[in-house]
């Protein structure tokens, strides 16, 4: 087990898996909104401070030097995602077709919804900052990203956001300064002196 920026033992956890919208949006991706914010934790009100969310842009973690990356290398950072940050409050897998078909039973075996957007650019991107903006906006102050790009960098600079990569070299620099610090997956250690334990 792998000990998270939490301070707690890196374990998977089972997430509800809310039920998805079936409509289009103008960006091209599959409307993922949830009707409602499911978790499995108890509190007394759905709004409560300090909640954690965890959104995953799977294509940008299975490419690697401008090429996908072997399957089993693909599978081995989704473990790790899980591992550091499995205990998340929320979840979230956007991605194309092909990159959920491939690695579904990792994400079924963990009851994680996942979004399934279209090829158009950045389409994935603008599902997951929309999500972004909806968890925000209910009490979420606390994020796992898992991409390297700096479509988000924007995102992660109003909110505490720790950013799962592959690697550092990879991560876009906006990124890189607007986190709260970067987990490097393929050696699941801290790689950002910034990092911080969240209680």
């Amino acid at each position: 087990m792998t000990e998270s920026l939490f301070g707690r033992a890196g374990r998977p956890t089972p997430v509800a898996m809310p039920r998805h919208a079936t409509g289009r949006r103008r960006s091209g991706a599959l409307d993922a909104r949830p009707l409602a914010c499911r978790s499995r934790r108890r509190g007394p009100s759905p709004h409560r401070p300090g909640r954690t969310a965890l959104l995953v842009d799977l294509e940008n973690i299975l490419y690697e030097r401008g090429r996908r990356a072997p399957r089993e290398v693909g599978a081995a950072r989704i473990d790790a995602i899980f591992d550091v940050a499995g205990h998340a409050d929320h979840v979230l897998v956007a991605g194309r077709l092909w990159a959920l078909e491939t690695h579904l039973g990792a994400f079924a075996a963990r009851h994680v919804p996942v979004a399934v957007v279209s090829p158009a650019p950045d389409a994935a991107d603008r599902l997951l900052g929309e999500r972004f903006e909806f968890l925000a906006g209910r009490g979420f102050e606390r994020f796992y990203l898992a991409s390297r790009d700096g479509y988000f960098a924007a995102f992660a600079a109003r909110r505490d956001t720790v950013v799962l990569s592959p690697n550092l070299r990879t991560v876009s620099g906006d990124l890189h300064r607007a986190a709260t610090g970067v987990i490097v997956l393929d050696e699941r250690r801290p790689a950002d002196a910034r990092a911080v334990r969240w209680p």
